[in-house]
């Protein structure tokens, strides 16, 4: 595969209902699938409190170690398998 050859998407509607749709979308490269995707989706419907998943309070992307920090933390940090 490629990261500068184009991919081309491909939606099938596998099933479609009252309150569920599911799709399937293959991801092509040179006429070949590469990755495939199956997604349901639900019709807005009143339920149960705990369906309703907040985020968790995580740091932003400015405040998490670069690649290199992990690596150095790593290679120092005696307790990690080398």
């Amino acid at each position: 595969f490629s990261f500068v050859a184009p991919i081309i998407y491909q939606v099938h509607r596998a099933r479609d209902g009252k309150s569920f749709a599911t799709r399937r979308v293959d991801a092509r490269q040179h006429g070949i699938v590469m990755f495939t995707l199956l997604c349901s989706f639900q019709k807005e419907e009143a339920g149960f409190e705990h369906q309703e998943v907040l985020m968790p309070n995580v740091p932003g992307p400015e405040m998490l170690l670069s690649m290199e920090e992990l690596r150095e933390r790593r290679i120092t940090d005696p307790r990690l398998p080398m």
